[in-house]
């Protein structure tokens, strides 16, 4: 099973200081509909990752809900995926919403959740969930809050969700932008008692220059045992790495019998 997470800001270049700098300019200060319509429509670099990942579970966050989620979500149903849950972050005013898409090419059927959030750009956040009923798998995929406040929230909600689904004997895929290094995140009683695995891989800034930041903000937590991981990143035109767990069976003891 190949899971990936990826926050694509738009689809707009993020990976150079001064052409992250504008479009976060664009995007969150002016809130230029307009200039960000026109960065925004050609997705073409963000489906060849997404295609080339292979992923039979992915979670993609910052996308713009009015200009994006519709023509995001055709193409994943044209190259195989055929359940999604998808969760606005934010409820402004000017068009510019951004959302999380989960999808999944496994059949599956959507749980409709909520989360603490506010209008402030600062106290967005996202919850999707598909229910994969043969896989016993609940996939999840979030984008958490840039305030911590609220971000403590949501990880609590989070965290509730995910203990009643245990309890009833399911497996669990998290994955999504956390705004925070597992470090962090770890001071949070009620996460850390999930007992989640994972592997901490670097994936924000993307930026060369600020390489020296380099922090692990994107995750994919999960409960599945017997599994070996492999874990990769790919740079794309975003500030965000893309992240990749490839799970594999592990192989089984073998015993060796001396006469």
């Amino acid at each position: 099973m190949k899971c990936v997470t990826y926050n694509i800001f738009g689809g707009m270049k993020g990976n150079a200081i001064m052409a992250n700098m504008k479009h976060h300019y664009y995007l969150y200060a002016r809130r230029a509909k307009d200039v960000i319509k026109e960065k925004t429509k050609d997705l073409s670099k963000v489906n060849e990752m997404i295609k080339e990942s292979n992923a039979d579970l992915i979670c993609i966050n910052e996308v713009i809900y009015e200009l994006q989620k519709e023509k995001l979500t055709n193409f994943l149903k044209s190259i195989g995926y055929k359940a999604f849950s998808i969760g606005k972050s934010s409820d402004r005013e000017d068009g510019l919403d951004l959302c999380t898409v989960l999808a999944s090419k496994y059949e599956g059927n959507e749980i409709i959740v909520d989360i603490t959030k506010g209008k402030s750009i600062i106290n967005e956040g996202s919850f999707c969930v598909i229910d994969i009923e043969k896989e016993n798998l609940i996939v999840i995929g979030i984008h958490l809050a840039l305030s911590k406040k609220i971000r403590l929230k949501q990880l609590t909600e989070i965290s509730d969700f995910i203990t009643q689904h245990k309890n009833s004997g399911r497996n669990i895929v998290l994955m999504g932008d956390f705004n925070e290094p597992i470090k962090k995140l770890n001071k949070h009683k009620k996460f850390k008692e999930l007992g989640m695995q994972t592997r901490i891989t670097p994936t924000f800034p993307s930026i060369k220059l600020l390489k020296w930041f380099k922090r692990d903000y994107d995750h994919i937590f999960h409960t599945l045992s017997n599994t070996d991981i492999e874990t990769s990143v790919k740079e794309g035109d975003s500030d965000h790495f893309m992240l990749r767990f490839d799970f594999f069976p592990k192989p089984k003891e073998s015993f060796e019998i001396n006469n």
